[in-house]
């Protein structure tokens, strides 16, 4: 008897946590002792339209859904269900606010980590909207989490405007114009 395997990639919204869409690759040389595999996910900036179907049965604790890459159906299970079919209850202990998966791991907010999500991060230090981005913990220079800044500013935490010179010319000038701009090490360091 012959097993299929693969590996299933399931995206989640970083700030929501609402689900968006599911990808599935075959394990093509499944007699094979070790596997390496590359993908690369193209994610839409936008929510992906999940195209509902009607080949399964999911029951009443899941949805027929189908993979972005293939047309094959699967069953996308509520919080708590598992099983092809969505039919096996399982207990979550995970932390409010988090989501348990059917692999019995636990998708945690943005300000929470750890295996079940109980561990807060520090409130999110970016200023003029700059986004909170949790940092990976086997960084050498690991800080919880770094900022990425919306335009027009810079710094550890979005904190300084970038600085910004506009010239205007009264009257049209000749097609070459000399400057000399002075640059202090303060402006230097926060545009490296």
């Amino acid at each position: 008897m012959s097993v299929n395997y693969s590996v299933r990639f399931d995206i989640y919204d970083k700030n929501t946590l609402e689900y968006r869409a599911s990808w599935s690759f075959p394990m093509k040389f499944p007699f094979l002792p070790v596997h390496r595999l590359a993908f690369q996910l193209h994610v839409r900036t936008k929510s992906i339209v999940i195209e509902e179907c009607q080949d399964l049965q999911c029951g009443v604790h899941g949805h027929c859904s189908r993979y972005v890459n293939t047309n094959i159906s699967f069953c996308y299970c509520d919080e708590g269900w598992s099983g092809k079919l969505c039919d096996i209850q399982h207990k979550c202990d995970c932390a409010s606010g988090s989501i348990c998966l059917p692999s019995f791991a636990c998708l945690c907010p943005l300000e929470k980590f750890g295996p079940r999500c109980y561990v807060k991060h520090q409130k999110c230090p970016c200023k003029n909207g700059g986004v909170c981005v949790p940092d990976d913990e086997r960084s050498i220079n690991y800080r919880g989490v770094f900022c990425i800044c919306a335009d027009g500013y810079a710094g550890p935490t979005c904190e300084i405007l970038n600085t910004k010179i506009e010239v205007y010319f009264a009257r049209e000038m000749a097609n070459i114009v000399f400057g000399h701009v002075i640059l202090s090490n303060l402006v230097d360091y926060y545009v490296k």
